[in-house]
Formats: structure tokens, C-alpha cells, sequence
């Protein structure tokens, strides 16, 4: 066994701490913080994946500084996308022209996005099955690949890139809780493009957050206590947004009561389809019935939900109002980080119904 004696187990400790004692926080969230220490920018991820009590940490350095295994240079020139959301980050932020691998074409919105998939800018990386094919990735000699770990087997398939030299960054905005931390992680994503796109981003997310307040700030006092259910039955089985999920967060900063409040977490959740009928008979508003595409459908499927008060009352929504045919949803595109444009558009079902005024969503017919 190794004896450090106090002096040097002081002097590690010092060495240690001194990268987060000396540095400037610059934006954080429940699972992420940014430091600032001259032209390095230090990036920790905690809860990296479900349930995990692991921390990462990345170093992202200009392009000629030292750096080690967990350093990552800006500006990346070659970048790959695993998910929706990191592609519409570097979207938002002007950096699509690094982007050269995405998750597959069909799961795109966005017509730009598209256009580079059809000219051969962009590649598909992904099996049908959704799985990252490693080999894709590793012909495409990306910098960095932005991904997502379920699991620590997860992230270890993933960490089989650095093999070949490619740096994987690990983002958990699926995991968040708040709605605005979610959208936070822009910056995360837009250190890749270097300091100038960083500070872009971080404009951004003022400006969704001075947004997400005003719209809570300035709600009509309800003449009563507005309910909202969601999901719908598939396969036997009714799926709901978790009572502690993203969603259920904006339902609350609404005042709107929601069915499965405080049921499940940020997930979803898998109900008995006569329980959750019930629970749900006198909701106000019902929101995604899906894999419903109108009220004919539901009739013809499960006639019984017609008696929800929501149906008879049409107060039916969806969020699939910006769909590509035979592609993406941009509700899982630029609603990734554009919370405040999703509550906006809660807040005009609930409160003022102008449904001309929805930009995700759209009433059932």
C-alpha cells in the first residue's frame, strides 16, 4: 500500500480543487456546471446517466493549448450528432457547416438539415433500430461525437471511440427536471464552436428565460382549477409523461393540475388504460393522444374515451403541428431547448384558447 505523507496529500488536493477553486461559473444546471479559467472553459456532467453517481468532466481548450484524454479543442472541426436535440443546438448557434454525422434523416425536421443529408454533407450514423453504428462514425474521423449514455454500458460502447482517437461528449438534458435547465444545456453543446458561439448561446438562453418568466408572470387568474390529462392507450397500455417529468414541471409553473402529478419521474409512465380513463374523465384539457391523429381515430379505437370531458368539450391537442412528412417532429428538434415557446403554447390552450396563435401544438379534428 502506497503512504502519501500530509505535505504531498495536501499538495494533490490542492492541484486537484484548484481548477473549480480559481475559476469563474458562467451557467449551470441541476446536472451540468461551466467554469471559466482564462481561455480554458471546464465542463462537469453530473448524474451523466440515470441513477449514476458518477462526474464528468471535459476540458475544452483553443486549438494549440496542451491539453490531455479530457480535453477537447475549439473550435471542432468535424462534429457528429447522436439525437434531435444537439443538432439543433449547433443549429441555433450557426455551426451546422461542422456538423458531418447525425442520427438518421428521418427523424429530422428541420429543411436545412435535410438539404445537407440529401447533398451528402451530412451522414446517417444510426442502424434502423436507432443504435449509434460505430463503424459509421469512425469512417466519418469526427473530433467529437455529442451523444447520450442510458447506462453505463451505454457509455462504455461509446467510450470504445476513443480508440480511434474520437472524443465523446456525454450530455444528460434529458434527465433534467426544470424546463429552463433543460434548455441550458445550448451552451453546453455550443462550446464545441468555440468562446464567440458560447457567449451566442448564452444570450439565447437569457432571452428563453426572460420569456418562460414573463408568460408565468402575466397568466389570467383561472375562474377555477384548470385539470389536464395526457396520453392515450397503445398496445394495452396507456403512456403518460412522468409527474415530476419536464412537462408536469410546466403544468405546475401553469397552475394547471395535472392528473399524474408526482406519479413516476421525468420519464414516462406506463398505466392500465381503464385507471387512467377514469383518472381522467373530468380533465379540462387532454394533450397528446397519442398515436391519435384526430378524433375519428379515438372513436373508432376506444369509443369509451369519448366521455372524458375533454373530447366533449374539444379541448383535444397535439404537439404535432410542425411535423415533416415522412420525417422529424420539431417539437423534438428546437422544443429541445425552446421551452418557452412549448409553455407559450400551454399557456394559450389553458388560459386564452387562440389556437392561431400555437406554434408546436394543434387542435384535434
Amino acid at each position: 500500500m502506497v503512504k502519501f505523507s500530509k505535505a504531498r496529500f495536501t499538495a494533490c488536493l490542492f492541484i486537484f480543487f484548484s481548477n473549480f477553486l480559481y475559476s469563474k461559473i458562467l451557467i449551470e444546471s441541476t446536472n451540468f456546471t461551466i467554469y471559466q479559467d482564462g481561455q480554458r472553459y471546464i465542463l462537469t456532467v453530473r448524474n451523466p446517466w440515470k441513477n449514476s453517481r458518477r462526474e464528468l468532466v471535459y476540458y475544452f481548450l483553443p486549438r494549440g493549448m496542451p491539453g490531455d484524454k479530457n480535453s477537447i479543442h475549439y473550435p471542432v472541426e468535424r462534429i457528429v450528432t447522436t439525437a434531435s436535440p444537439y443538432i439543433a443546438h449547433l443549429k441555433a448557434v450557426d455551426c451546422l457547416e461542422r456538423v458531418v454525422g447525425h442520427d438518421r434523416v428521418v427523424n429530422v425536421y428541420d429543411k436545412e438539415i435535410v438539404k445537407l443529408f440529401k447533398i451528402g454533407k451530412i451522414k446517417g450514423v444510426s442502424l434502423p433500430s436507432g443504435v449509434l453504428d460505430l463503424e459509421k462514425v469512425i469512417f466519418l474521423k469526427p473530433e467529437v461525437v455529442v451523444a447520450y449514455a442510458v447506462n453505463a454500458s451505454d457509455f462504455d460502447r461509446l467510450s470504445r471511440l476513443n480508440e480511434s482517437g474520437i472524443k465523446v461528449l456525454i450530455e444528460s438534458e434529458w434527465l433534467e427536471e426544470s424546463p429552463l435547465d433543460r434548455s441550458k444545456w445550448l451552451a453546453v453543446t455550443s462550446l464545441l464552436c468555440g468562446n464567440t458561439t458560447f457567449e451566442k448561446a448564452l444570450q439565447i438562453v437569457k432571452l428563453i428565460e426572460n420569456n418562460y418568466y414573463k408568460i408565468v408572470n402575466t397568466l389570467p387568474k383561472p375562474k377555477k382549477k384548470l385539470i389536464v390529462t395526457s396520453g392515450a392507450p397503445y398496445r394495452g397500455i396507456w403512456f403518460a409523461p412522468g409527474g415530476n417529468s419536464l412537462v408536469a414541471k410546466m403544468f405546475r409553473d401553469l397552475k394547471v393540475q395535472y392528473v399524474w402529478d408526482g406519479v413516476g419521474d421525468v420519464g414516462s409512465i406506463s398505466l392500465d388504460p381503464e385507471t387512467a380513463f377514469i383518472r381522467s374523465l373530468k380533465a379540462d384539457f387532454w394533450l397528446n393522444p397519442m398515436p391519435f391523429d384526430s378524433k375519428q381515430e379515438i372513436i373508432s379505437s376506444y369509443p369509451f374515451l369519448t366521455r372524458i370531458k375533454a373530447f366533449l368539450e374539444d379541448r383535444v391537442y397535439t404537439n404535432t403541428k410542425r411535423v415533416r412528412r415522412g420525417g422529424g417532429n420539431d417539437f423534438w428538434e428546437t422544443g429541445s431547448y425552446r421551452v418557452d415557446i412549448i409553455l407559450n403554447d400551454l399557456a394559450q390552450i389553458f388560459y386564452y384558447e387562440n389556437d392561431s396563435k400555437l406554434f408546436f401544438y394543434k387542435k384535434l379534428q
